[in-house]
């Protein structure tokens, strides 16, 4: 079972609710034909290759506000590469 799903249901029953059911389903195709009052979805917003672009691009900001611009970034990641491979 899904850790949301657990998550869930302990909320659930900590709150006192007592006709609650959480399902699961990643394209909807597999729930029961039945009306929701609440219906919550966390679909990906984003492709794995678009989430890796934007993790660069984090990490490149972040390295630009502890060492400035990016050639010098570039040039202090070449110097690191060649310490590792002298060792």
């Amino acid at each position: 079972m899904p850790r949301a799903v657990e998550c869930a249901r302990r909320g659930a029953v900590l709150n006192g609710l007592s006709d609650f059911t959480a399902e699961v389903a990643d394209d909807g195709r597999a729930l029961p034909r039945a009306s929701f009052d609440l219906v919550l979805a966390n679909p990906p917003y984003y492709s794995q290759e678009r989430i890796a672009a934007l993790w660069d691009e984090h990490r490149m900001l972040r390295a630009q506000e502890r060492f400035g611009n990016r050639d010098e970034i570039i040039k202090r990641a070449r110097h690191e590469e060649r310490l590792a491979r002298a060792a």
